[in-house]
């Protein structure tokens, strides 16, 4: 069961995943914004639409929870990618202008439920008895916060700005190390950093976090068998040490 959890540290992330959304908008010129990307390489109106769609879904979810509703749920891998690519199509049908007001008003929805919200609600398992058991900070945390840095970091990398998207990830996980993030939460944020280091070529690097990470979250370790970004370093000694 995921530990408690400050409302302010998480209203302060919320605000610093914002910050990096508008800091990464304002490097796009005119074209990028309104480039349209295809399914495997997103532009960055797409990018932009996905993190803002997934905002306003948490928000849905935290407004069933007060009224006793169970979330609308996804029950399988296909189900999430379907819902992709419906943000995905309605994304490139709209403007620029409309998808980054879009994004605004997703953050400032979300922040505004989190803030009204009682601190020890956001952290009690049994509060919401539609959640299942589960408090509300892990999903806000997940969709709010880090969801914005790995899809940012995710277009940095396809652009060839490697060393932007490592940076990027620097600074969300040195933000969650000062803010005492649970360990659990902590690991799982570094596999992420793992993961992107690894794309980027940073494959030392890469090793030494999934580490890291592993001590902090065991699921880890499952998780690098799972993931077809590390097939190609399997072999590594110090990768099969996990």
């Amino acid at each position: 069961m995921p530990p408690f959890f400050p409302k302010a540290t998480l209203l302060t992330l919320l605000h610093l995943a914002r910050e990096e959304e508008l800091s990464w908008i304002s490097t796009l010129s005119d074209s990028e914004k309104e480039a349209l990307g295809t399914v495997e390489r997103w532009s960055a109106k797409e990018v932009l639409a996905h993190i803002s769609a997934w905002k306003e879904r948490t928000s849905e979810h935290i407004q069933q929870a007060e009224h006793g509703d169970p979330p609308t749920s996804l029950n399988s891998a296909e189900q999430t990618d379907a819902l992709n690519a419906r943000i995905f199509a309605a994304a490139q049908r709209r403007t620029w202008e409309t998808v980054a007001m879009q994004a605004e008003n997703a953050f400032r929805e979300l922040l505004m439920l989190v803030e009204y919200l009682p601190e020890e609600q956001l952290s009690d398992p049994v509060h919401f008895p539609s959640l299942q058991g589960e408090p509300l900070w892990p999903q806000i945390l997940s969709t709010g916060v880090k969801h914005s840095y790995r899809h940012i970091a995710a277009f940095l990398l396809q652009q060839g700005k490697c060393d932007d998207a490592l940076h990027l990830y620097d600074r969300m996980i040195g933000i969650m190390r000062r803010r005492d993030l649970p360990a659990n939460e902590l690991g799982r944020a570094i596999y992420q950093q793992a993961e992107i280091a690894m794309k980027a070529g940073a494959d030392r690097e890469a090793v030494t976090l999934l580490h890291e990470a592993r001590r902090l979250q065991p699921e880890v370790a499952t998780w690098v068998q799972q993931n077809h970004t590390f097939e190609p370093f399997r072999t590594d000694s110090a990768l099969q040490a996990l």
